[in-house]
């Protein structure tokens, strides 16, 4: 396993810059903490920008002091993109449906590294997620990135997983009558492309192509390194924290220790694109 490439390293967004405002890195792979934006009264299209761009940058954007209700939430997270609805609908906010309740449950699984609805065709592009109520001994919420997990990958293993595939089923899909999906184990932007691994612990069911023992053993390593310390970053939850992530760089997961609740929204993404799916192979300088 090797460092972190110095090629997948952030820079600060010029947009930010250009808005005079101030921005603390969280990771040095991922994550910014940008300071002084309100989003409910300084969001225009220049602020969406930024925010659009940092994410696109840094995987994960923190925004503290944020004073939000659902349906502002949801205004926010339209700005964002086009939004999405989970398709278990018991799951919504009663009165808000673009909003998910998320809280402390007998079977959370909120503990287990996962990416949202990579269960479906088109995972979601970004999530939001915000504080509506947090205990006193606080909480933490953990990211992974699956783009510095890829580079950081040995080369022969890389070469491996290239053209492979997954299998990603819903934990509750046979119940909820959602049937199991395939995506590439590699994951390309054809607007940069940046590689990241797309396989989690909540979903991913087998490799196809290979023989159980073989590929589950595959997977194993892979989730090993998909989340290793050394490119994971933990955030403390306050009250009044949203934080905002691109679901398709990275993974995460959550833990309480007592009562919490979070509202979470969510931008409508695309069906994951692997080196198979591209015409033309993205060819890295150098």
């Amino acid at each position: 396993m090797s460092s972190i490439p110095t090629a997948i390293l952030p820079a600060r967004p010029a947009a930010l810059s250009a808005l005079g405002l101030e921005s603390r890195p969280l990771h040095p792979a991922f994550g910014v903490e940008i300071l002084g934006l309100d989003v409910t009264r300084d969001l225009d299209e220049g602020g969406a920008a930024a925010l659009r761009q940092a994410l696109e940058a840094h995987g994960v954007v923190v925004l503290r002091g944020q004073v939000l209700d659902p349906v502002q939430q949801v205004a926010f997270t339209a700005r964002l993109g086009t939004l999405s609805r989970h398709p278990l609908s018991r799951l919504a906010l009663p009165g808000v449906p673009e909003v998910v309740l998320e809280q402390d449950e007998p079977d959370d699984r909120h503990a287990q590294w996962h990416a949202h609805m990579t269960w479906s065709t088109e995972p979601s592009r970004y999530s939001a997620l915000f504080a509506a109520a947090i205990p006193a001994e606080g909480g933490v919420i953990a990211f992974a990135s699956q783009v510095a997990a890829y580079a950081r990958l040995d080369p022969h293993l890389r070469e491996r997983i290239e053209y492979l595939a997954v299998e990603h089923a819903h934990p509750r899909g046979r119940a909820a009558g959602l049937a199991p999906v395939v995506h590439p184990l590699v994951r390309i932007d054809p607007a940069t492309g940046r590689r990241a691994l797309v396989l989690d612990h909540d979903t991913t069911a087998r490799v196809r192509g290979l023989p159980e023992a073989e590929g589950a053993a595959l997977l194993h390593r892979l989730l090993a390194a998909a989340t290793d310390p050394a490119i994971t970053l933990r955030h403390r939850w306050r009250g009044g924290d949203l934080v905002v992530w691109d679901n398709r760089a990275v993974l995460h997961r959550a833990a309480f220790p007592a009562a919490w609740r979070l509202h979470r929204t969510m931008v409508r993404g695309s069906r994951p694109l692997g080196p198979a799916d591209l015409a033309t192979p993205w060819v890295s300088a150098g």
